[in-house]
């Protein structure tokens, strides 16, 4: 459909290129298209259930939900176990094993992956508890 200004409305494509040859004249009125247009629309969004929409939105939260508790556990099973190394890192110093060098060389490491894990989860957490599970 072509745009005509001095019709105030849209024409067969076909029509106004080729002729009568290629098809009818056929057309209509801009605003007889926006009035069918509006009418789709409503006819639409009356189809739209709202029970529905919430489902499936509800759906969502709770599969972001068990993402983000699947995350918590497996930061809380990373921590404890950096937190067991640590204390087998005691039991070799202990039994001098290691070094005490050695000893603070792979306790400071351990530390910062500590924190850092931590810092993931304090930060997952919070964003859980606001409603932040995106």
């Amino acid at each position: 459909m072509w745009y005509v200004q001095h019709r105030k409305g849209y024409v067969c494509g076909n029509y106004y290129k080729h002729g009568k040859h290629v098809c009818s004249q056929h057309s209509i009125k801009e605003n007889e298209l926006t009035g069918v247009i509006l009418d789709d629309l409503r006819r639409l969004m009356n189809t739209l259930n709202e029970k529905d929409v919430m489902e499936q939105l509800e759906f969502k939260v709770k599969q972001a939900a068990k993402q983000a508790e699947r995350q918590v556990q497996s930061l809380s099973r990373q921590i404890e176990k950096l937190k067991e190394e640590k204390k087998c890192f005691i039991k070799l110093l202990a039994s001098k094993t290691i070094t005490e060098a050695e000893y603070k060389e792979v306790t400071q490491s351990n530390n910062e992956e500590i924190a850092s894990l931590q810092s993931k989860l304090s930060s997952l957490t919070a964003n859980n508890s606001s409603g932040g599970a995106e």
